[in-house]
């Protein structure tokens, strides 16, 4: 297996980039690793998912953390001492037909799989799990924020070890709340992670007599969204979507002039560093110049997980991140 170091980098995605630096401060230890004999233990391969730059979300910097992760768990004499794990990775490039058809090519050649990892976004891992039962397969994601996700009729052999995107809400919330804010416009990707994440914020808005000004959806050009908020008069704007269709709200935003003083984007705190600055693919050229951009999403707030630990205290691998 070639070294990880030949084929992933570490990602500017703040969610993995701590233990991925770590895991290269430790290369020599890996490289050591690569060249020695075959193991005597006897292999359990695990079918393995990632998102690769190409999608809405780059998260090839969470796999050398994993693979450390493999490392000190088959390097522990306490933890199935007889076996070896091995990952078998998969790009699914954040999108639920290439996480399908890498799951079903998986299935049908050999070696045979104990178990699926990943993946990190929502649509292939929904793919993934509502397919993997039917196999026996127990499905572990390190993302995925779906609530749907939830659902045991649909998804029986799913788990994660994030929470669902609803859990955010609560501290939008607690937000709107501290600063008076009562007048609230919500804009969400046409998708069903997004979609659910938007219903419970909703029932949230209204338990709490804050009103909801227009409520507003897109597939792929939030131009028409945009320009409704504005009609609107909406002053606080919560957005939830990945990061390439985050780049066409906020510049759609600056060009109708509802971005900066006097405004308030509450988005998703996990995307890309200075994600503002990237483009995916050819259909997600904006047309906003850098300057514009960097205008747009000044003062923007963001909710997200806690990334690291607090306070620092040393992990199972013997590791302080």
């Amino acid at each position: 297996m070639p070294a990880v170091t030949e084929r992933f980098r570490c990602s500017d995605d703040l969610t993995c980039a701590a233990l991925c630096n770590k895991y290269y401060a430790h290369q020599e230890r890996h490289l050591e690793n690569s060249t020695r004999k075959p193991s005597e233990k006897i292999p359990l391969y695990i079918s393995s998912y990632y998102e690769g730059p190409g999608g809405g979300w780059d998260g090839s910097g969470c796999v050398p953390a994993i693979e450390m992760a493999f490392e000190d768990i088959n390097a522990r004499p306490d933890i199935l001492p007889q076996y070896e794990l091995r990952p078998i990775w998969n790009d699914t490039k954040c999108e639920a037909g290439s996480g399908s058809r890498a799951l079903f090519d998986q299935l049908f050649r050999e070696p045979s799989k104990i178990m699926i990892l990943g993946g990190g976004c929502s649509p292939p891992a929904e793919a993934l799990a509502s397919t993997a039962h039917y196999w026996n397969l127990i499905t572990v994601a390190y993302g995925a924020e779906n609530p749907g996700l939830s659902n045991r009729k649909f998804y029986p052999y799913f788990y994660r070890s994030s929470s669902p995107g609803t859990t955010y809400n609560y501290a939008r919330l607690r937000l709107l709340q501290e600063y008076g804010w009562n007048r609230v416009a919500t804009i969400h990707e046409n998708r069903e992670a997004d979609k659910l994440t938007m219903d419970h914020m909703h029932n949230l808005l209204k338990e709490a007599n804050i009103t909801l000004v227009t409520s507003e959806s897109f597939f792929i050009n939030p131009k028409n969204q945009i320009e409704n908020i504005k009609k609107k008069d909406a002053k606080i704007i919560i957005g939830n979507m990945y990061e390439d269709t985050a780049r066409r709200v906020f510049c759609e935003a600056y060009k109708v002039g509802i971005t900066g003083k006097g405004y308030v984007c509450m988005m998703l705190g996990w995307y890309e560093h200075k994600f503002w600055e990237k483009s995916r693919h050819a259909e997600d050229i904006i047309d906003c110049t850098a300057e514009e951009m960097e205008q747009a999403v000044d003062g923007y707030i963001g909710t997200t997980q806690t990334l690291l630990n607090e306070p620092a205290t040393s992990t199972v691998a013997n590791i302080i991140i």
